[in-house]
């Protein structure tokens, strides 16, 4: 983006709207201040996504990517994946806007590492 395309007032910089380019699937979900983790369940599998609400065993996430098959970066459990990250060479699911989770037995907070790895996985393509 060019600089013709944006302006400061009072401090915050501004950029004019025919200038954003839409490449979003889904509207764009507040995640400030929301933990990134991964949520292990006994039928719906692993997850990773910003946790928006938690009550028992029950999960909502949002910006979340299923963890169909993993590696992690140093380590091999997935309490390693959420300090280290996943392999460069892993590649997982499109990301979903939302998803609710109901038999989840475990909640791992994850590193900002971790996060940015999942994150910017490569998508897996069906053959």
């Amino acid at each position: 983006m060019n600089t013709d395309d944006t302006m400061t007032i009072n401090g915050e910089e501004w950029v004019r709207r025919s200038a954003i380019h839409e490449t979003a699937k889904y509207p764009a979900q507040n995640t400030d201040g929301l933990p990134y983790v991964i949520c292990r369940g006994y039928y719906c599998g692993v997850h990773a996504g910003f946790l928006k609400d938690h009550d028992g065993n029950h999960c909502q996430l949002v910006n979340s990517r299923r963890l169909w098959s993993w590696k992690a970066k140093k380590g091999i459990s997935l309490s390693a994946v959420a300090v280290h990250g996943i392999a460069n060479n892993i590649a997982l699911p499109d990301e979903l806007p939302e998803i609710f989770l109901g038999d989840v037995y475990e909640v791992i907070p994850c590193s900002e590492t971790a996060a940015r790895t999942i994150r910017e996985a490569a998508v897996c393509e069906q053959n």
